[in-house]
C-alpha cells in the first residue's frame, strides 16, 4: 500500500499517534509489470478509473517503482510519434536507430531533412501520379 503526505498532514498528533502507517495505507487499484507494454499499462489504469499510481512490479513480485498515468502516457506518445514517423517514411527502420536519430521530434527536425528521406517515396508517388493521369486521359 501507499500513504499520501495529505494522509499524515490532515490528522491531528494524537490520531498520527493512535494509528500506525499499516492502517493509513491505502491499497493500489493497478499493479503492473516490468514486462507490460505502455498500451496495457493505460488499459490497466483505464479499468481502475484512472488511479493516481501503480506499482511497478518485476517477475518476483517485488515493487521496482511507482508509475502514474502521465508516465505512461508520455511513454505511449514516444511510441506512437516514432511510428507515425516509420509509416510516413520519414524514419527507415532497416537504417535508422534511437542513436542515429539527432531530432527529438518531427517539428524540431528540419524540412530539408524530411524531405531528403522522403525523396524516394515523393517520386514513386509522382511518377504513379503520371502514369494514372496518362491513363486517364486516353479513355477519355
Amino acid at each position: 500500500g501507499y500513504v499520501l503526505p495529505a494522509d499524515l498532514l490532515v490528522r491531528s498528533q494524537r490520531q498520527l499517534q493512535a494509528t500506525t502507517l499499516g492502517g493509513m495505507a491505502r491499497t493500489f487499484k493497478v499493479k503492473l509489470s516490468v514486462e507490460d507494454d505502455p498500451e496495457d499499462m493505460l488499459r490497466k489504469f483505464r479499468s481502475a478509473d484512472f488511479a493516481l499510481r501503480a506499482p511497478l512490479l518485476d517477475r518476483q513480485n517485488r515493487i521496482v517503482g511507482v508509475i502514474n498515468p502521465q508516465d505512461v502516457l508520455k511513454q505511449q506518445m514516444i511510441e506512437d510519434t516514432d511510428d507515425m514517423l516509420r509509416y510516413s517514411g520519414v524514419i527507415n527502420p532497416m537504417r535508422d536507430t534511437e542513436e542515429n536519430l539527432p531530432y527529438a521530434t518531427y517539428f524540431g527536425t528540419p524540412v530539408w531533412t524530411h524531405i531528403k528521406q522522403r525523396s524516394t517515396v515523393l517520386t514513386v508517388l509522382l511518377l504513379l501520379q503520371s502514369l494514372s493521369s496518362v491513363v486517364l486521359s486516353r479513355y477519355q
